[in-house]
This record gives structure tokens, C-alpha cells and sequence, in this order.
């Protein structure tokens, strides 16, 4: 199976995220990871790169959230940015579409309920709300490239370990893979 990984680099004043360096870990182990940057224009043409050169058959994205209190399996995706916050190139974006004429939410296609069950010993929560900055942007572009998605939003550091982390991102790529392995 084609898996893609992606996370972000530091954002706004973070000295490091999360994400980035979970997925540098998993590069290191084989998988195919992509680390974006915290730009709108910018995420938006890497990840659409990768996916046109990698052809991926599943994309999953970690991003960093520091005021969640566990790992956040998204349900969905919503075609709009609108933060208060600038991406690195300083820019901010309020009330706008990421897909022209594209669908108001996409869905991922995996079962969440059974992704929590299943991963219960890291008690993910499933959320509804990956915000609308770039996290929201990548995961919108994910699921409307027709390749099957899951975001996952990771939690402040005091919240969770690396380790746990990359325990977690194992457990996780086991049921992914079994999931699409019998399609």
C-alpha cells in the first residue's frame, strides 16, 4: 500500500511541532512522509505535488493543536479558511473557499468508531472540528484528491509523549493497512 504521511513545521510562535517530528521518525522507519509548511499557498501545491508524483491509495496528515487535551481523530473537513492567525508568509485568510464550487464538507471513510476502539489504550477522541487554518486546508485537499483520508490532530506535548505518539501512528498504520489491504 502507497501510504502518505504529512505533518507541519512550526507555526506562529511554536519553537517545534509535533507533527513534523512524528513524521520524521516514520520516514526514518521507510514510510513516505511529506513535512508542509504553515502556508496557504504553500501547502496547497506541495500536497498536490506529492499526491500527483506519489499516487498514494491512503493520506494520513497529523497537525499540531495545543489546546486539545487528546490525540483528535477529524471526521471532516470544511471548504473555508477563516483564522485570525497568519501563516508563516504573514498572511491571513477570513471567508474563503479552498475549492471553488467544492462541496461544504467532505467526510473521511474510515470508521472512527472503530479506530477508537481499536486504538482505546491512547483514548483518541473523535472531533468535528480541525479549525479552519491550515490543518482544515490539507485535510479538505486530501479528501477532495479522492484518495482515502484521516487527519489526526496531535495534543499539547505535556499531554502526550513522542513516544506515545509514535506508538500511537504504528497501532494506527496496522489498521489502516488492514482496512485497505481486504479492499
Amino acid at each position: 500500500m502507497n501510504l502518505l504521511i504529512t505533518g507541519f513545521l512550526p507555526f506562529l510562535n511554536y519553537p517545534s511541532n509535533p507533527s513534523e517530528e512524528l513524521v520524521k521518525i516514520l520516514q526514518k522507519e521507510g514510510q513516505h512522509g511529506l513535512i508542509l509548511p504553515v502556508s496557504y499557498k504553500g501547502c496547497q501545491e506541495s500536497l498536490t505535488k506529492e499526491i500527483q508524483s506519489f499516487h498514494p491509495d491512503f493520506i494520513l496528515s497529523f497537525g499540531y493543536a495545543n489546546n486539545r487535551e487528546f490525540i483528535s481523530l477529524e471526521k471532516k473537513a470544511y471548504n473555508l479558511l477563516d483564522s485570525s492567525f497568519p501563516d508563516e508568509n504573514g498572511r491571513v485568510i477570513r471567508h474563503q473557499k479552498i475549492v471553488e464550487g467544492g462541496k461544504k464538507a467532505l467526510e473521511t471513510p474510515l470508521s472512527l468508531l472503530a479506530i477508537q476502539k481499536s486504538l482505546s489504550s491512547y483514548h483518541p477522541e473523535i472531533s468535528i472540528d480541525p479549525g479552519r487554518y491550515c490543518c482544515n486546508e490539507v485535510y479538505y485537499l486530501d479528501l477532495a484528491s479522492g484518495v482515502p483520508s484521516l487527519f489526526i490532530h496531535l495534543p499539547h506535548e505535556k499531554k502526550i509523549s513522542l513516544q506515545e505518539e509514535i506508538s500511537f501512528a504504528h497501532e494506527l498504520i496496522k489498521e489502516i493497512t488492514k482496512v485497505y489491504s481486504q479492499s
